[in-house]
């Protein structure tokens, strides 16, 4: 009777010793599959004296597959566009009052935050930046 308990125990501590080191596998699994091809960029609408400008509109157009986003500005004039695919942008803001304000060749890299702040100027025409 002994060595059917001692088998037993045995068979007991191996079957929790395989399913711990399975949980511990499949939970090793979850955070390699959580890294993405992700960042973000994000900024602050200003006009020529520093004055936030709320309710801006933000365009990001994703320049390698032609993917266009829009938002507006919160009321401390900030916008964020979260998550965006590694790659290429250009992101123009335009706001009642203000001419359109263009940024050209942004590239967010993997896990990267890149901050655009967006001045915009008096008046009705356009103005292109390029950034880097």
């Amino acid at each position: 009777m002994s060595r059917e308990r001692l088998f037993h125990s045995w068979t007991k501590y191996v079957c929790y010793l395989t399913l711990s080191a399975f949980f511990l596998l499949l939970t090793n699994a979850q955070c390699a599959f959580g890294q993405v091809d992700e960042g973000s960029i994000a900024g602050q609408v200003q006009d020529p004296s520093g004055a936030v400008v709320p309710g801006a509109q933000v365009t990001l157009v994703n320049t390698d597959q032609g993917i266009t986003s829009t938002i507006t500005t919160n009321g401390s004039g900030e916008y964020t566009f979260s998550p965006v695919r590694i790659g290429h942008y250009s992101l123009s803001a335009t706001a009642p009052g203000f001419s359109k304000t263009e940024q050209q060749n942004l590239q967010v890299k993997l896990d990267q935050h890149l901050e655009v702040p967006i001045q915009l100027k008096p008046g009705a025409t356009s103005a292109s930046h390029s950034w880097r």
